[in-house]
């Protein structure tokens, strides 16, 4: 399928008011609103404490999340918008071997349960959930796969932008952050043996005891006034060993001893371990603070460490630091990108009109 053929399928009346527009390239409503709830549902499915109910998006964290949402939709169909723009002035071109995985993708979901071969109940499905048709999910797929393509012209090893040693480092140093923790229970805690060791079952799990009332005030008080200690510049280490809960984890011993990194354009990465709004008050915090979260079931006393020399490089750092190259990449497409979104016109009624709260949910692609 040429450009040219995408465009004017596009432009359909049938696919609702124009949304973004940038020479001949356009994203109507309909496409706009699919990337909305694919948005939505993989926030959900990628975070532990957001949840669609109405509840939840009532709540302060949940019209956070719901900002969220509407400005990564937003982001992603400018930066897609700009990509169809560039495929096109880069005189790029796909192939049948680039369309492959578009149709293959398709037909494994018309065979998969609970469509089972029938192409038509996927239609309606889709229909009912996104408002669009298969052939138009083909459409958004070629185009995301235009924009992937850029990205590959433009940041290959020939490519104009290669990603060098400097832009990881300067990258490094502006979006990572390091911390540890000291975590106290405020429900259960561990059973010791005469001998100070955790007591374990049958499976190998350490077994826990619920605490009194009397310890969960004496563990609230411990808490407090090691928050003080730390903030006055105590032994990180030696507080750890003493009294976190987690000092009987031992899988990873080098995290225990140097903490973790994450990344502020990947906090998904660490949102299966840790809470969204915890990661959001260390990336607004500096180097030296000691920040207390409440997880409702235990207290994380966070200290935020600064980063290590070239920490990437450290081979037991390597799980953390394994998508780096990719976000520097991003990063410094976005930097070019947005010098081509000052041309975008936008729907501003539209716009103000999107919501992601009610988006629709049912599928996960």
């Amino acid at each position: 399928m040429s450009l040219g053929l995408l465009t004017s399928l596009s432009s359909c009346n049938s696919r609702g008011e124009v949304v973004l527009e940038l020479g001949p390239h356009r994203i109507h409503a309909d496409v706009y609103n699919y990337w909305l709830s694919r948005n939505k549902d993989l926030v959900i499915r990628s975070y532990t404490d957001i949840v669609d109910t109405p509840e939840f998006w009532a709540s302060a964290l949940g019209r956070t999340a719901a900002r969220r949402i509407e400005e990564q939709t937003r982001s992603h169909a400018e930066n897609v918008l700009v990509g169809l723009y560039l495929f096109n002035y880069f005189g790029l071109r796909m192939t049948r071997s680039d369309f492959e995985p578009i149709d293959n993708f398709i037909d494994d979901q018309i065979m998969s349960h609970p469509f089972n071969g029938n192409r038509a109940e996927l239609n309606r499905t889709l229909l009912d959930v996104y408002g669009i048709n298969i052939s138009r999910l083909r459409q958004i797929f070629v185009m995301e796969q235009q924009f992937a393509m850029v990205h590959e012209h433009l940041f290959s090893a020939r490519g104009p932008y290669s990603v060098t040693h400097s832009d990881v480092e300067d990258f490094f140093n502006a979006h990572y952050t390091r911390f540890n923790f000291i975590y106290i229970s405020s429900r259960y805690r561990v059973v010791l043996d005469e001998e100070g060791r955790p007591v374990t079952d049958r499976s190998g799990n350490v077994e826990l005891e619920t605490l009194t009332d009397d310890e969960i005030e004496e563990r609230t008080a411990l808490v407090e006034e090691l928050v003080e200690r730390l903030q006055a510049g105590e032994d990180f280490h030696e507080l750890f060993a003493t009294y976190s809960d987690s000092r009987f984890d031992t899988d990873n011993a080098h995290i225990t001893r140097y903490g973790f990194y994450f990344c502020s354009e990947d906090v998904r990465a660490l949102s299966g371990y840790f809470s969204s709004d915890m990661l959001a008050q260390l990336l607004a915090g500096s180097v030296g603070d000691v920040i207390n979260y409440d997880s409702g079931d235990g207290f994380i006393i966070n200290v935020l460490w600064e980063l290590e020399e070239r920490a990437y490089n450290i081979p037991a750092n390597g799980p953390m630091f394994a998508n780096i190259n990719t976000w520097v990449r991003n990063y410094m497409m976005r930097d070019i990108f947005q010098r081509n979104t000052e041309d975008i016109v936008i729907n501003e009624d539209f716009m103000s009109r999107v919501c992601a709260i009610f988006a629709r949910r049912g599928l996960s692609f």
